[in-house]
């Protein structure tokens, strides 16, 4: 998804987290929390997503910063665990889901059934196609695990922030050393190389 399509996405989940408010108090099911958790960490859906546990949301290692650490157990690459940093208000929001279903602190959060995931994407998904949006049909949950990548290289050209480079992005998901596969989400970006030459030639007065 590209920014204008999270917000569109976003803005959706919330309206059906509403609808079926009485169902979410009864019962956990993914909604607007899990989605944001995702998109903030890049984490798998089913093999990361939902085997988080509140001791692995840091939030009392730096009380003075802004930026939280999250440990994640293994991605569908090898396996590899990572540290994942995420916003304090999105950890807040976390922890505080997971006080709401009773979770534990060595217990998995988001404890879903494996399909769990998808259904609830796909139904927020098919609203938005409904209401006119045609290519939020090709979208899964694994697509936001392509935003947090994407974005990550993007940085934001309105504020002249430079995104990662590509070394650090695929340690963050995961991938090791392993390059080309973070090149897979790379190729999605365009042309980066030249806003960060001109970054670089600001910031030395060329």
């Amino acid at each position: 998804m590209n920014r204008k399509q999270w917000r569109l996405f976003l803005e959706e989940s919330e309206a059906y987290d509403l609808e079926r408010a009485d169902e979410l108090a009864a019962k956990p099911f993914a909604d607007t929390t899990f989605w944001i958790f995702l998109v903030a960490t890049g984490a798998t859906t089913y093999s990361e997503g939902c085997i988080v546990r509140p001791a692995d949301v840091h939030v009392d290692e730096d009380p003075t910063s802004n930026m939280v650490r999250v440990y994640l157990k293994g991605t569908k690459t090898a396996n590899r665990t990572r540290d994942v940093w995420i916003s304090r208000s999105v950890a807040d929001r976390v922890l505080a889901w997971a006080r709401r279903y009773g979770r534990g602190h060595f217990e998995h959060i988001f404890h879903f059934k494996r399909n769990c995931g998808y259904h609830f994407f796909r139904k927020v998904c098919d609203r938005l196609v409904a209401r006119g949006y045609p290519d939020f049909e090709a979208f899964n949950p694994y697509t936001l695990r392509h935003t947090y990548a994407v974005n990550m290289i993007q940085g934001d050209p309105e504020r002249n922030m430079p995104g990662v480079d590509i070394v650090t992005l695929a340690r963050l998901m995961g991938h090791g050393d392993n390059i080309q596969t973070t090149m897979i989400y790379a190729k999605h970006v365009g042309d980066y190389a030249a806003r960060g030459c001109r970054v670089m030639h600001e910031a030395l007065g060329l």
